[in-house]
């Protein structure tokens, strides 16, 4: 039996000044309506677990993604985006988009340096009112 799931391919953050989007609640998509800018982050994996107790409970969120690039401008990127209210856009192997937190509920990143040899870690650690959203639309990074 063939069980292959969609990995994330590409990691884009979008600082929450500026973003305009479209997600009724309950709603299990989103559209992006207009953004002032978009920073690409350059992740060799990614990885995303959402989990909730109950209905009614907010969503437990999870996401890390590794750089390998140590650079020092792979360390300012990282610094451009961490500690900053934001979203993030998720790009799978299928070709799907999701959203990562609204404009209503941001998200905010942070970083750290592990392992030998070393790689950064870019992580958020949340509860949000609800599931990352399937995102739709003409308008995607």
């Amino acid at each position: 039996m063939n069980e292959k799931h969609a990995a994330i391919c590409k990691v884009e953050f979008l600082p929450v000044k500026g973003v305009k989007v479209e997600s009724p609640i309950g709603a299990t998509s989103a559209k992006l309506v207009s953004f002032s800018s978009c920073i690409r982050i350059p992740s060799s994996s990614a990885e995303l677990q959402e989990n909730r107790k109950s209905p009614g409970e907010p969503v437990d969120v999870q996401f890390v993604a590794t750089l390998t690039d140590t650079s020092p401008g792979s360390l300012e990127l990282l610094r451009n985006v961490t500690y900053l209210y934001g979203l993030l856009i998720l790009q799978y192997t299928d070709g799907s988009f999701r959203l990562l937190g609204t404009p209503d509920s941001p998200i905010l990143v942070a970083y750290e340096k592990n392992g030998t040899p070393a790689v950064y870690e870019l992580q958020v650690s949340t509860q949000q009112p609800e599931f990352s959203k399937t995102l739709a639309g003409e308008n995607l990074p």
